[in-house]
């Protein structure tokens, strides 16, 4: 499985037509994820770094289509 890097996962954020405050959040909640996973790391647990960025920064990719609670399974 191929993973989006943090520049093309922001990408596919802006071209999906994510706001600004969408991606904005998005960036946030990836340095807390990757903080997290740090620590585990740190902690001995098989952490994939790259995994848990891609997920936190495309977690909320359907609020480019919707912003109600359907946004988790359009996205």
């Amino acid at each position: 499985m191929s993973l989006p890097g943090r520049g093309e996962a922001l990408g596919i954020l802006r071209d999906a037509g994510c706001s600004r405050g969408v991606v904005r959040h998005c960036v946030n909640v990836a340095g807390l994820a990757a903080r997290i996973g740090g620590e585990l790391v740190d902690a001995g647990f098989d952490v994939d770094l790259a995994l848990v960025e891609a997920g936190a920064l495309l977690h909320d990719l359907g609020r480019s289509v919707t912003h109600g609670i359907g946004h988790g399974a359009v996205g």
